[in-house]
């Protein structure tokens, strides 16, 4: 992998710990445009006194919507009038579904049918944006989650409208572009709810700071300017891939999880044949442009005379059979069979095949796919056997 891209410091860090560093690099998960709105249609519910909060994202148990409703109950008992818009799409897992009708009955124990608007079913993004629209703030009670960046706050930053959250890890690349709860309990979300409202009521010093720096955060994700920047990487990248080799070239151990097998078993990081006849590998299925090639096997086998081991080319869904050619007894050695083919036409399916019979033992260690030199140009395959002791291959027993 040239690079890997990760959202947040604590997975940079993770994947340091991993080992990984010189090919990691952070890219934020960036903010898009929300479609034209359209009007939402009217509910009772989302019309009246006191100021509107809404919740936004799939009705899941980590987001923390019990205790939003808690809160919500708190607040009508200090005399604080509030509405609520809950619009949580149920997830297609039963976790989900038990959720939302848990839910929907809180609301009836709690008697807050009159202020809460639960929506379960999923919304076009343009009618989600119209209703957060219309919200003096929007609440994101995250509890725990392993997330490492939320899509749904990104909805609610886009919607320019005042956003709050819980003290949780994902929230933490906000900054201070949203306001902040102390806590992620009932008490503690009633107890924000209740200053962040003021204060975008009254247009305080603090509204007015969170809001620009909303505007800041905005611009700085906007998926315009890391489209940008993420074409900037890969053609740095394909830059320097063609500064240190042809980007068409390809080397995969007989083990890669690019490769299958219908027969085999892997052994380490080589493919190892089991007394079974069938193909041994195919794969990796890769994109190339037109141009001569040449594909290397490199492997050792036991192929009896009466047995038979063939090596494949084709491309266009198997279609186009390139090139073939017998692979002969190399005893313990691994040997390096080339075979030239080449591709009139572009294809995004290049295999690779290996196809045994029951008789043969062999074992793959490794398969590569590189352009042809110039002034190569031979149709024949050649055989490579390198100087240093090969692998043993045991008998197989079923």
């Amino acid at each position: 992998c040239h690079r890997l891209l990760v959202h947040s410091l604590a997975d940079l860090n993770q994947l340091k710990q991993a080992g990984l560093v010189e090919n990691v690099a952070l890219f934020p998960h960036p903010l898009w445009h929300l479609p034209a709105t359209v009007a939402p249609t009217p509910t009772p519910t989302t019309q009246g006194r006191g100021p509107l909060v809404a919740t936004f994202g799939y009705c899941l148990p980590h987001k923390g919507l019990p205790e939003v409703l808690d809160a919500v109950a708190m607040l009508r008992k200090q005399g604080f009038a509030v509405r609520i818009l809950m619009l949580n799409a149920e997830y297609p897992d039963p976790v989900s579904k038990t959720l939302v009708l848990a839910l929907r009955d809180k609301i009836t124990r709690l008697g807050l049918s009159d202020i809460v608007d639960f929506r379960s079913t999923f919304l076009p993004d343009a009618e989600a944006a119209a209703l957060l629209g219309q919200a003096d703030l929007i609440l994101f009670p995250y509890q725990d989650t392993q997330e490492s960046a939320s899509g749904a706050i990104r909805h609610g930053m886009a919607t320019r409208r005042p956003v709050m959250v819980t003290p949780v890890p994902i929230f933490d690349e906000l900054g201070g572009a949203v306001y902040r709860t102390d806590g992620r309990d009932p008490k503690s979300l009633a107890d924000g709810l209740q200053q962040a409202l003021r204060a975008e009521i009254e247009g305080s010093t603090h509204a007015r700071d969170i809001a620009l720096k909303a505007q800041y955060w905005r611009q700085a994700l906007d998926v315009k300017l890391l489209a940008s920047r993420l074409q900037h990487i890969a053609s740095g990248l394909w830059k320097e891939r063609r500064q240190s080799g042809d980007p068409r070239e390809f080397t995969l151990t007989g083990a890669n999880r690019m490769l299958r097998t219908q027969v085999g078993q892997l052994r380490g990081s080589h493919m190892r044949s089991q007394a079974k006849a069938g193909h041994l590998m195919f794969g990796p299925y890769l994109q190339l442009p037109p141009g001569s090639y040449v594909a290397k096997l490199k492997w050792c086998g036991r192929v009896p005379k009466s047995a038979h081991a063939l090596l494949k080319v084709v491309a266009h869904g198997g279609e186009s059979a390139l090139a073939e050619c017998e692979l002969y007894d190399s005893g313990e050695r691994i040997v390096t069979v080339e075979l030239p083919f080449r591709l009139a036409r572009a294809c995004a399916d290049l295999e690779i095949q290996v196809r045994v019979d029951q008789f043969v033992q062999a074992e793959i260690v490794s398969v590569a796919v590189r352009p042809s030199r110039q002034g190569s140009s031979s149709a024949n395959p050649s055989i490579k056997v390198p100087s240093e002791p090969g692998l043993t291959i045991s008998s197989v027993r079923h």
